[in-house]
């Protein structure tokens, strides 16, 4: 359950979905 403002500037829109959650989230989880 991660926020999409916290998703979005994280990552660019080139990165896959799958990629783009597990890396939101082991960032969310520090």
């Amino acid at each position: 359950m991660k926020p999409n403002s916290y998703h979005q500037p994280t990552y660019p829109k080139g990165k896959p979905d799958g990629e783009y959650s597990m890396s939101a989230t082991v960032l969310f989880s520090q």
